[in-house]
């Protein structure tokens, strides 16, 4: 029997993007990501931007900046890591790695999709 999903969607890319449940209990040890599977989905739909990370060839990371009540007064930036890899049909597709609140982009990352102005 596969991992039991917690969600699943498609990328701004096109590619089906999954999260584990396991994974999101490992995401909501971040206090302020519990509950926000549907913010999460909608930043992999639709990011501000998405950058390549610089540690991992197949690993990217999706941002929005959001006003949350959860994330405190100030705008933050959630960060999504996904990583991508073929799947058993030879379909390249993703799994959430991680996904936080950040006050900025990680350095070192290089962009490789804009969506809105940013």
């Amino acid at each position: 029997m596969g991992s039991r999903k917690e969600f699943e969607c498609v990328d701004v890319f096109k590619k089906m993007v999954s999260c584990s449940r396991k994974r999101w209990g490992h995401i909501c040890t971040h206090a302020e990501m519990v509950g926000l599977q549907n913010i999460v989905k909608s930043i992999i739909i639709k990011p501000d931007f998405v950058n390549k990370t610089r540690s991992y060839a197949n690993r990217f990371t999706f941002y929005r900046k959001c006003y949350l009540a959860q994330l405190g007064k100030n705008e933050r930036y959630i960060r999504i890591v996904i990583e991508y890899n073929m799947n058993e049909v030879e379909e390249l597709c993703g799994g959430v790695i991680s996904a936080m609140a950040c006050a900025t982009p990680q350095i070192g990352e290089v962009l490789v999709w804009r969506g809105r102005a940013i």
